[in-house]
């Protein structure tokens, strides 16, 4: 409504100032007269009062448009919350595909006539062989197995573990993180995280320039789950079952391999943000001061 009025008041002022004679004016012919007639018609269809209210309203509104294509700022805490989400889903998975492996490996299978069995007796209320244990439900020992430890066992533990702490750890350190501006390095991850797959290998120039140790550290503990997940795989060749699938066995390596390499790769980006975020906060905290410092000086 104001709008309206704005404009209503800018065209009976415009046309009241058009209506006005001028002050000095000139005896003129007929003729004379009909031309500048002619000639303010022409100019009131071009500039007239109402074509530059109209223009104003239109840089007013292309100017709106444009406030509202500007993207508000990304803080820190978005990032951040965006990038452990992924790395727990990536963890969690990763759990789920190494217990996978672990069956795989034993050859466990869950018995078929088990939860019939129990439903029988369940119905004949015997109960002399009822299945007393989860583990009953399974042909292969896998109580003995998480008791004995052995090598294998130790690496399916251990690359599990690796992945669950990893994700807890993230997103507890997220919920509790402190607020900053979007880092500047955020940039060359938004470009890198448009490319699929050999995005975290990209990245490990970048993340080794703002965080070597920790980087460092990261990629070393992926490579020694892959070297496990190898001797998994010649472990599991070795044990030569019977209806053993090999080829199945080691896909499903390289899927928790690859699981591994996305986990790893996202956690490295995280800490890279956070640190870089940090950095700054620190640089401009420094430049304040120095200004202070220079003022009162």
């Amino acid at each position: 409504m104001k709008l309206v009025k704005i404009v209503k008041e800018k065209l009976e002022s415009e046309t009241k100032d058009a209506g006005k004679p001028e002050k000095n004016t000139v005896l003129m012919s007929d003729e004379e007269k009909g031309k500048e007639d002619r000639l303010l018609q022409s100019e009131v269809k071009t500039t007239g009062p109402g074509m530059s209210v109209v223009s104003e309203i239109q840089d007013s509104i292309r100017a709106q448009s444009m406030e509202d294509k500007v993207e508000p700022p990304v803080t820190l805490i978005d990032l951040a919350h965006a990038k452990a989400k992924d790395v727990f889903d990536i963890g969690f998975h990763l759990v789920i595909a190494q217990a996978l492996l672990f069956f795989q490996h034993r050859n466990c299978e869950i018995d078929q006539y088990a939860f019939a069995r129990q439903f029988n007796l369940s119905q004949n209320k015997t109960g002399s062989d009822s299945v007393d244990n989860v583990w009953d439900f399974y042909d292969c020992d896998v109580a003995f197995e998480l008791r004995s430890l052995s090598r294998e066992m130790q690496i399916s533990l251990g690359i599990a573990s690796y992945s669950f702490i990893a994700g807890i750890a993230v997103v507890a350190h997220a919920i509790f993180m402190k607020n900053r501006q979007e880092p500047p390095i955020q940039g060359i991850f938004k470009w890198t995280d448009r490319i699929p797959i050999i995005d975290s290998i990209i990245e490990i120039p970048l993340c080794l320039w703002v965080a070597p140790f920790i980087t460092l550290l990261l990629w070393v503990a992926y490579i020694l789950c892959c070297a496990g997940l190898v001797i998994l795989v010649i472990s599991y060749e070795k044990e030569a079952y019977e209806n053993g699938n090999l080829s199945a066995f080691a896909l499903t390596a390289c899927l928790v391999g690859f699981d591994l390499y996305r986990l790893t790769g996202n956690i490295a980006q995280y800490y890279v943000i956070n640190k870089s975020a940090n950095k700054k906060t620190r640089d401009e905290d420094k430049k304040l001061i120095e200004k202070l410092t220079a003022m009162h000086k």
